[in-house]
């Protein structure tokens, strides 16, 4: 388990957000889970800076799109029908590359980046599935940055290939999840990120690569979350 807290750690909070068409059908649901977490957020630690980036094809010349950058979590905007409209293709390595770009010179003592996604990369210009990987473990060699990746799928043969795509980036069993993408389950499978989110706040751990705890899989099995079985940790 985390230790408590003994000194106040400036944490900034940076969630990828993929808000291309596949995520048409689950908005709605989209919309009300981070708003929950951005509060869970609040609620915990109030001085924590938020980065919420949003991708998609449906502009040409604008596939990255920024909702807020290093903003309190307490003045952030909400997600809205007019601020998270799926549509478009799945520009996920631009999006990773230009968030972490966009907050890796704050004066923070920690970053957890959150990359949420229920596609797959066919969209992206400037980065590499190749430069995305070493520009991770760069920021992990910090011992500053935690990142996870949650790949949202409509059966189990389609979060198993989101983890397949995870894993190539270089992520590992303790900081992957892969929730239910149809409606009505897909808020019950996010609850992994936002117990482990709270822990990870309330704790003096700058960064894990062990983010989601064992426990909390098994209360959310039956909610829609899927994890990878027999496979090694990333050292």
């Amino acid at each position: 388990m985390p230790k408590k807290k003994t000194e106040h750690l400036k944490t900034l909070v940076a969630v990828v957000l993929d808000e291309s068409g596949s995520m048409y059908n689950i908005a709605d649901e989209t919309r009300g889970t981070f708003n929950q977490y951005f509060d869970d957020i609040e609620r915990t630690d109030a001085e924590t800076l938020v980065t919420v980036a949003e991708f998609s094809g449906r502009s040409v010349t604008d596939k990255v799109r920024f909702l807020c950058k290093s903003t309190n979590v307490k003045d952030m905007p909400y997600l809205d029908e007019n601020n998270y409209r799926p549509g478009g293709d799945t520009p996920l390595l631009d999006a990773i590359g230009e968030t972490i770009r966009a907050v890796e010179n704050e004066k923070v003592d920690r970053f957890l980046l959150v990359i949420l996604t229920d596609g797959f990369e066919n969209a992206s210009k400037e980065f590499t599935k190749d430069s995305i990987q070493k520009l991770i473990k760069e920021k992990e060699a910090t011992d500053k940055w935690t990142v996870v990746y949650l790949g949202a799928g409509l059966d189990n043969i389609r979060r198993e290939q989101q983890w397949l795509a995870a894993s190539s980036l270089g992520f590992g069993v303790g900081s992957f999840r892969a929730p239910d993408a149809t409606p009505g389950a897909f808020a019950g499978g996010l609850n992994a990120l936002r117990g482990s989110t709270i822990s990870y706040l309330s704790s003096t751990e700058k960064a894990t690569t062990n983010f989601f705890q064992p426990e909390e899989d098994e209360t959310e099995e039956s909610e829609g979350l899927w994890t990878p079985d027999k496979v090694k940790t990333k050292s």
